[in-house]
């Protein structure tokens, strides 16, 4: 990434394909005095997970080569006063040590930016994002009180993006453009029950190896608590950074900021 080094946020919606990493559905819960052999039998168990993202948006986006870079820097509370109807939402099914995840994110916003030199006085990017994250993990611990998963899978990504230049040394112009691609994606995740109904969440995904993008990864961490056998809530911090070039369409861009949900297992 061009500004690897730059933590900042791509829009406020993305994927969370573990919603809560560690999150993993339970089909009860138990007491201290009945522990649960959670990978005996091969019952299936779900988990829904609506959520939202408090991110920031901060980047490079280019939709053509003759036209400059627009930098994008803007807080949550920018992007929030433009965001448009969007979707959050993560998924899991799951029968013993074997889970399928779905997190699918559709984010509508608008963002100003300057632009390099005096050719356009400045620019507003309308960007439209679809971001699907579907991975299958694999548990390779299971005790009363830790899990630990292996992820594996793929991050599909839609970006449909409008630049509007406003008149500088040249008069103003609109430029649009929509990418797609598909990134593998490897990672971890954990869950560590800690007492009274918390828990510690945990998650990691890398990908894109060059493959396609250039890189693509995110990482969380989190507090939860079980409200009930059905019911959990999570409070914490994701950072998601996408770096995809692609004759001349460039999505550069960083997403970072608390995140708040709810899990739903039946």
């Amino acid at each position: 990434m061009k500004h690897r080094s730059r933590l900042g946020s791509i829009a406020l919606a993305s994927v969370l394909a573990t919603l809560v990493a560690g999150l993993s559905p339970r089909a009860q819960a138990q007491s201290p005095s009945q522990p649960e052999n959670r990978l005996a039998g091969d019952e299936w168990s779900f988990a829904a997970a609506p959520y939202l993202w408090l991110a920031s948006l901060h980047g490079d986006i280019a939709v053509f080569p003759a036209l400059p870079p627009v930098e994008v820097d803007a807080s949550f509370g920018d992007i929030f006063e433009n965001l448009d109807p969007s979707l959050m939402f993560a998924g899991e099914i799951r029968s013993g040590r074997v889970g399928l995840l779905a997190d699918i994110i559709y984010v509508h916003l608008t963002a100003d930016g300057p632009t390099p030199g005096p050719l356009f006085s400045g620019v507003e990017a309308d960007v439209k994002d679809f971001i699907g994250t579907f991975e299958g993990a694999y548990r390779v611990v299971d005790t009363d009180s830790v899990d630990l998963d292996l992820l594996g899978g793929i991050r599909v990504w839609t970006v449909s993006t409008e630049l509007s230049f406003s008149p500088g040394i040249l008069a103003g112009r609109t430029a649009e453009n929509t990418e797609s691609w598909v990134d593998p994606l490897v990672g971890v995740r954990a869950r560590v029950d800690v007492g009274s109904g918390f828990f510690l969440a945990a998650w990691g995904n890398v990908g894109g190896f060059g493959v396609v993008a250039d890189l693509d990864w995110d990482i969380f961490g989190g507090v939860g608590y079980e409200w009930n056998d059905w019911l959990s809530s999570v409070i914490g911090y994701r950072h998601l950074e996408i770096d995809y070039d692609d004759g001349g369409f460039v999505y550069d861009v960083v997403q970072t900021g608390p995140v708040i949900g709810a899990v739903l297992r039946f």
